[in-house]
């Protein structure tokens, strides 16, 4: 403390001890006397205070506040807790109306297919709200889409989901940098179809592009496909249009890698591979575009 503090607070002392030994004779007796004493007092203080720290504190006082040795010892520390300490770098200036966490920036945007009823819970939140073409995805927002909806999501490295009705998807992670090395995508896919077309990061060696779903992650590469899924670990349907894809059993492991064009069918109790027919991705292909809903 410098001495120009010193000189201040010492002023403080010399001018509450008439107040002081008002309140040691009789408070009550002394009401008025009080007040009067109190003025005197804020007066100086106040100025030298001002001088000294900037604007002083002030706290609402009670029509029956007593000035007591008490009070002003609080009024003293609640000072040395407040804009005098400030000013002497004492305590952090600690806002009572912190900013808002930035929310997360947009990755991917909606489609103009978008149709039926299509919601977002954003990340940090836990209330759907609509999802109209044009809006922006952010990391950790899950989609969801309702009977009869279905929504296109594009992202940044041209990568495209598109949802068929009853689907839900959760995005995890996702960096991209036309120029970075970095570069990667995670999604958790809970329930109902898809279909997956891979963009600019799944050409980066190696691909790290994760689809985690009820029965496992997926790794893929350079592929197109759909997948299909009741939300329960019991099955997983795929049907694999181009690329490979390797699915890492959640605590076991890693299944073989398989190319297109095929229809896996994986269950608790192992995966099978199957040819895939015109008829059979035509068949998964129309539950990505359910009828619009009649009025």
């Amino acid at each position: 403390m410098n001495t120009r503090h010193l000189r201040a607070l010492l002023s403080f002392l010399v001018l509450a001890a008439p107040a002081l030994q008002l309140a040691a004779q009789n408070p009550l007796e002394n009401a008025a006397k009080d007040k009067a004493a109190e003025a005197a007092i804020e007066i100086p203080l106040n100025n030298q205070l001002r001088t000294s720290y900037g604007a002083p504190q002030v706290a609402p006082a009670s029509a029956a506040t007593e000035v007591t040795i008490t009070s002003i010892m609080q009024g003293m520390f609640g000072y040395s807790q407040g804009q005098g300490a400030r000013a002497l770098g004492q305590v952090a200036v600690v806002s009572q109306n912190p900013a808002p966490a930035p929310s997360s920036a947009p990755i991917g945007v909606v489609q103009t297919s978008t149709q039926g009823p299509v919601t977002v819970i954003h990340a940090g939140t836990t209330t759907p709200v609509p999802l109209d073409p044009g809006d922006t995805i952010g990391i950790n927002d899950t989609i969801q889409t309702g009977p009869g909806g279905k929504a296109s999501i594009l992202f940044d490295d041209n990568t495209e989901f598109t949802l068929g009705e009853n689907t839900k998807l959760k995005v995890d992670d996702y960096v991209y940098d036309p120029d970075g090395t970095a570069n990667r995508t995670g999604y958790t896919f809970l329930e109902g179809v898809f279909q997956y077309v891979g963009g600019l990061i799944e050409q980066k060696d190696p691909a790290k592009v994760n689809i985690q779903t009820p029965l496992g992650q997926l790794g893929i590469r350079g592929t197109e496909f759909i997948a299909k899924s009741d939300g329960t670990p019991n099955n997983l349907e795929i049907d694999l249009i181009t690329g490979a894809i390797a699915l890492f059993r959640t605590g076991g492991p890693a299944g073989p890698t398989t190319s297109a064009p095929a229809q896996i069918e994986i269950t608790p109790s192992g995966t099978k591979v199957l040819p895939l027919t015109q008829d059979q991705y035509d068949t998964i292909r129309t539950q990505l575009t359910p009828a619009a809903p009649t009025s």
